[in-house]
């Protein structure tokens, strides 16, 4: 079962079509009655698991409503700005200990235990299903196409990736499109005065509206991950996944997990230099050995199969 909170649900096409889904159409989140409805459905299950902070504490808040074992509540951790932001609040972290903990990267499981002092933390990092794209759709780019895809925030640094494309653009023709969610307006403001700044209007363009974004991947030759701190991210999974190369700053669980096998993909720092250099680089080497080194690494690391079993195993140590 699947209960959904009111949104937009952009994904939810994605979702199997076996699973139970419920929405929960509160119109004012304190509602006893809302409380009561999770409450009724959550009690037929030996398992309860609950994604996101904000999530959890509603659970905490349901809870006053019914007896609640909090021994079967799993609390999965998304956080991806854990890195620069470490403090929290009394009352979730008192909700956080209760739980079962579930961190996307080691450095949240690390934060928990400190920070919480939770008992049980469990490392399941994000994974992405990989979709059949048709590869004889790809456009035909003359130029050197870039891509960015990221929420548009503070934290995504997306204004370092609009000082590279100013030095990209003369030494040739290169365009990036940045493809994610307004979710900072300010943020978004100040980038759009960016790139106006550096009269890039022509070669960057920012799409707020593409909810599927491993099918376009084939029109691009190269990613950018620009983020200063991240949990996954998701993102790179999915570039691993339709073996697009991309050039990340050294950030987050998924690049700790392959810069042994693909260090060419990843930059410690921001120095602007070793960013052209890098992007050059891959621009013009033989891809056929990295992107075959990049299906292994999803393979291995993010696939479907790999996940179930960890989550399974999670479970039953749980439940037992």
């Amino acid at each position: 079962m699947l209960i959904l909170l009111p949104g937009t649900h952009s994904l939810l096409y994605l979702l199997n079509q076996n699973v139970n889904k419920y929405l929960l159409n509160r119109k004012n989140k304190l509602i006893p009655s809302y409380f009561r409805e999770i409450n009724s459905i959550s009690e037929n299950y030996d398992i309860i698991h609950v994604h996101m902070r904000y999530n959890l504490r509603y659970i905490w808040f349901a809870s006053f409503f019914s007896e609640m074992n909090w021994d079967r509540v799993f609390f999965h951790d998304h956080y991806g700005n854990i890195k620069d932001k470490k403090a929290i609040d009394f009352l979730t972290k008192n909700i956080i200990h209760k739980s079962i903990y579930i961190g996307v990267s080691k450095e949240l499981c690390d934060w928990a235990e400190q920070y919480c002092g939770v008992k049980k933390k469990y490392l399941l990092e994000n994974i992405i299903i990989k979709e059949e794209v048709d590869y004889k759709k790809k456009q035909i780019n003359p130029a050197n196409r870039l891509v960015l895809i990221s929420n548009i925030h503070p934290r995504k640094n997306i204004e370092f990736a609009i000082v590279i494309m100013n030095e990209l653009r003369k030494q040739g023709v290169y365009y990036l499109d940045v493809i994610g969610q307004k979710s900072d307006a300010k943020y978004y403001n100040k980038v759009i005065n960016i790139i106006k700044q550096f009269s890039l209007e022509d070669c960057i363009k920012i799409n707020e509206n593409c909810n599927n974004v491993q099918s376009i991947l084939n029109n691009y030759d190269l990613a950018l991950h620009t983020s200063k701190s991240e949990a996954g991210p998701l993102v790179l999974i999915e570039y691993l996944a339709q073996s697009l190369p991309f050039i990340a700053y050294s950030t987050g669980g998924v690049v700790k997990k392959i810069k042994n096998e693909l260090n060419l993909l990843i930059i410690n720092d921001f120095d602007v230099k070793k960013w052209i250099s890098r992007i050059n680089e891959l621009l013009l080497i033989d891809k056929k050995d990295i992107k075959q080194k990049m299906n292994t690494a999803y393979l291995n690391n993010f696939s479907s199969s790999t996940y179930f079993n960890k989550c399974l195993k999670i479970y039953q140590e749980n439940l037992s």
